[in-house]
């Protein structure tokens, strides 16, 4: 498994559109074949410090979808909401699943 780790400052006042954004672009990459599922998360202390993971089963599942046209038209929406990106692919190596009753 391979994940995506793309780490954006959005845009002063743009956070609402960019959550709105990257929801509907989230519903579409799930169909993606290869995708694994999502995560959309916030920086506490800076509001507008956001982290995207995205996992994959292959390496070749990633690169399709990089380089397909509905990545482009996706990654668009989103880009124009932000002031800088900093993407890295990470090769997963240990997954701990939650001990029972620990919540």
């Amino acid at each position: 498994m391979v994940r995506t780790v793309l780490s954006m400052l959005v845009r002063p006042g743009d956070e609402g559109e960019f959550e709105a954004a990257w929801r509907a672009s989230a519903e579409r990459i799930a169909r993606w074949p290869g995708n694994l599922g999502q995560t959309l998360s916030r920086d506490t202390r800076q509001p507008r410090q956001y982290v995207i993971a995205s996992d994959w089963d292959s390496v070749q599942s990633l690169r399709e979808f990089e380089t397909s046209a509905e990545r482009q038209a996706l990654s668009a929406r989103l880009d124009r909401l932000r002031e800088s990106a900093a993407k890295s692919v990470q090769e997963v190596l240990f997954v701990t699943p939650p001990l029972e009753g620990a919540r």
